[in-house]
């Protein structure tokens, strides 16, 4: 029962698979199957020809030399081209259409799909433990899906080749039919048996090889060492350590020698078959003095092992790629919320509370929020007090089911405190291959870059500029600037900015906000000047919420933050 679970697994993995390699590598599949197709009748034909070869060499071999040399190059060319045609295709279509065309632009195409279904994942899923080992796994997978499909095709091309060419000798007599079963019945059975004794002693072989590595994890350990020494159980335990591998090995010669025993059986009656064959086509040869019936025989029985036992082989990796085919399609099969954005002109959160995926505690509680259209709000607060998760909430890219009810703005933008830093020219690592009613060039001169760092590749790496983490802060910022938006996020804008060119870029924030809902979340006060509202927040609760004047007179909190910050700013 569990070996046809397994096979019908198997057999719908393999069906995924195709599925997907013919809609997505069409043109490729059938290039492949064609290729197959024309191998296994290649091999046949030339089965034809190297029959052909020798009897016309024993026919014409008294004549004189031109009427040898014309009929036996007769069928001498079409014999090198067989040989030329299989040697081209294993070198020029398995070692680098397939290996260096096929695959990689296969992989290409799958980790693009991919990186489509990750653009569906809710940025809080990324928090998960396990969804980006997902990605990996599903990621890896191209090639699996890959060698899967080639394996299969390939297993059947050699189902075709044995079946042609086994036609082809029963055809010259229909008794050799009898021994061609003879010697592939063994074959089948060996597989079987095989599988059969290594699935019955792989759970008892696993147990004995993890009770030794618990006995040796006992000796190896530090802890253990005084305990040996009170009780002077050293030699008790290397006793039972090596009693453990005795048993282990003992159980692994018994399966060596059924494995062994099977190998040997199947062994004598394949040569029994092939010794068979060999006599039939010694007498046919003797009866007709046909040399080339004899040669095709002999090499087309020892063709037809060959494949059968390749074919025994593809069946074992046909299992293996199937097995690590399947994160792919768990991947791409799992749902995220695809929940859009409230198109609001304004903010609002109500009663929101907001924990990390396997975390116990609140990071947010008991937020109470809204944000008129054109207000500009500062959230302020000590590191670990909830700015940036409330940021993102702002944004909507962590979404809350504890909340009585969420007005968002779709069209936004933001500038992180954790940003990007694309290996390519100013240009574009502020465009990011997006149109926007906003000028690039100007934005960039704005925040005191030259005009020559317009189309200059960035990165020491790769032989570009390298910037100073200050300049990268002001590109991230351009970035967030250039996009189009009604409401704009600035997580920390001037972390890494000189304090000296910090006023400006505050006054070019009131000038690019002026006309924009926007919240600045920061731990230095500069930002407060052009600032509506400041939100304060401690311990992922909001302490206060106001002007900058009330606070001071009402939120001793902010007072001292004020009071230890404002000579920076007065």
């Amino acid at each position: 029962m569990k070996f046809k679970n397994q096979f019908l697994t198997n057999i719908k993995m393999i069906s995924r698979c195709i599925n997907l390699f013919y809609s997505t590598y069409k043109k490729e599949l059938f290039i492949m199957i064609s290729v197959t197709i024309i191998t296994a009748l290649t091999y046949m034909f030339g089965m034809i020809y190297t029959r052909e070869f020798f009897k016309r060499i024993v026919i014409f071999k008294n004549d004189n030399f031109n009427i040898f040399f014309k009929n036996v190059l007769f069928s001498f060319l079409p014999y090198v081209t067989y040989l030329f045609i299989i040697s081209l295709k294993k070198i020029c279509f398995d070692r680098y259409y397939i290996q260096y065309i096929l695959i990689p632009n296969f992989e290409k195409i799958l980790k693009t799909k991919i990186q489509k279904k990750c653009s569906e994942i809710e940025i809080i899923d990324y928090e998960k433990n396990n969804i980006n080992e997902k990605i990996h796994e599903a990621t890896v997978c191209s090639t699996n899906i890959f060698r899967l499909v080639e394996t299969v095709i390939s297993y059947f091309g050699l189902i075709l080749n044995i079946v042609l060419i086994s036609n082809f000798i029963i055809f010259i007599n229909i008794k050799y039919l009898f021994f061609l079963i003879l010697i592939l019945f063994p074959l089948i059975l060996e597989n079987y048996f095989k599988g059969r004794y290594i699935t019955k002693y792989r759970l008892d072989l696993n147990l004995y090889e993890r009770r030794e590595k618990e006995i040796e994890s006992c000796i190896l350990e530090d802890s253990t060492y005084a305990e040996f020494k009170i009780y002077n159980t050293l030699d008790f335990v290397l006793k039972k350590l090596n009693k453990a591998f005795n048993e282990h090995n003992k159980k692994f010669s018994i399966l060596n020698k059924k494995i062994y025993l099977i190998d040997l059986i199947s062994k004598i009656l394949v040569y029994l078959g092939k010794i068979s064959i060999y006599l039939l086509a010694t007498f046919d040869y003797i009866n007709t003095n046909d040399i080339g019936n004899l040669i095709i025989v002999i090499v087309g029985v020892n063709i037809i092992s060959k494949f059968i036992e390749e074919i025994f082989s593809l069946q074992g990796y046909i299992m293996m790629f199937s097995k690590l085919s399947v994160p792919y399609f768990e991947f791409m099969s799992l749902e995220f919320d695809k929940e859009s954005l409230y198109n609001d002109d304004s903010v609002e959160l109500s009663n929101l509370k907001f924990k990390y995926p396997n975390a116990k505690n609140y990071c947010l509680k008991n937020i109470n929020l809204k944000i008129n259209k054109g207000e500009i709000i500062a959230i302020v607060g000590k590191n670990g007090s909830g700015k940036s998760t409330l940021a993102k909430i702002l944004l909507g890219l962590y979404k809350s089911n504890e909340s009585e009810s969420s007005k968002l703005i779709a069209k936004n933008s933001v500038v992180f405190q954790d940003f990007c830093k694309y290996p390519l020219d100013v240009r574009n690592n502020i465009e990011l291959g997006s149109e926007s009613s906003q000028d690039s060039f100007a934005i960039m001169k704005s925040m005191g870059f030259k005009n020559e760092y317009y189309k200059k590749l960035l990165g020491k790496e790769i032989g570009g500029l390298e910037l100073s983490g200050g300049q990268w802060q002001k590109l991230a910022i351009c970035r967030g600037i250039y996009k189009d938006s009604d409401f704009l996020v600035l997580d920390e804008p001037t972390a890494e900015i000189d304090p000296i060119f910090e006023k400006d870029i505050y006054n070019i924030f009131k000038k690019i906000l002026s006309d924009k809902t926007g919240v600045i979340i920061t731990h230095r006060l500069g930002s407060i000047k052009f600032s509506d509202k400041i939100l304060i927040l401690d311990e992922g609760e909001i302490l206060a919420f106001g002007t900058h004047s009330n606070l001071l007179k009402n939120c001793d909190y902010y007072r001292k933050m004020w009071d230890a910050q404002k000579q920076n700013y007065i």
